[in-house]
């Protein structure tokens, strides 16, 4: 078993909260090309303009409670306490939620000098698998490695190849 217990602090909680940002936004474009949709219909149908202004509001406010998502107190909630593997799975727990994975939904592991962010096929959960190296309770960093061997990508390296 490989256990990374504790809340993360430091780069790898900015890592997790641009992650959450990324996962925000996307949910955002894919409302806002809805509205955007619905809007040009109900435009077509009806010829009432002022169906785009309300719809602009809805956007603006949405945007609004997005930007702030990350810096509400209540958000602490999903910060990953503890994220482990049996050789099967891949779990996270936070206080107000919890994501269980099979080993083969991870589709990359992006290995940062202090921290791993575990990338899952499909997008699902993309956001919560941040794992702050000197968090590790049980296992070895050696064992993470190599459990996911062929998908971990080193960032430091990548960075200096650029």
């Amino acid at each position: 078993m490989i256990e990374f217990d504790g809340h993360l602090n430091g780069s790898a909680e900015k890592q997790f909260w641009k992650n959450v940002r990324k996962y925000a936004y996307r949910i955002l474009l894919f409302a806002f090309i809805g509205m955007i949709a619905f809007t040009v219909f109900i435009v077509l149908k009806t010829k009432i303009w002022f169906i785009c202004i309300i719809v602009g509001i809805i956007f603006l406010f949405l945007l609004s409670c997005l930007l702030l998502l990350p810096k509400a107190k209540e958000a602490k909630g999903i910060l990953p306490r503890r994220i482990f593997t049996d050789g099967e799975y891949i779990t996270c727990i936070a206080d107000k939620y919890s994501d269980n994975k099979t080993l083969s939904d991870v589709k990359q592991v992006y290995d940062y000098e202090e921290y791993y962010h575990v990338v899952m096929n499909g997008g699902s959960g993309f956001f919560m698998y941040v794992c702050q190296k000197d968090l590790l309770t049980q296992g070895s960093l050696a064992e993470f490695e190599a459990l996911f061997e062929g998908k971990i990508i080193d960032m430091a390296k990548a960075k200096g190849d650029s």
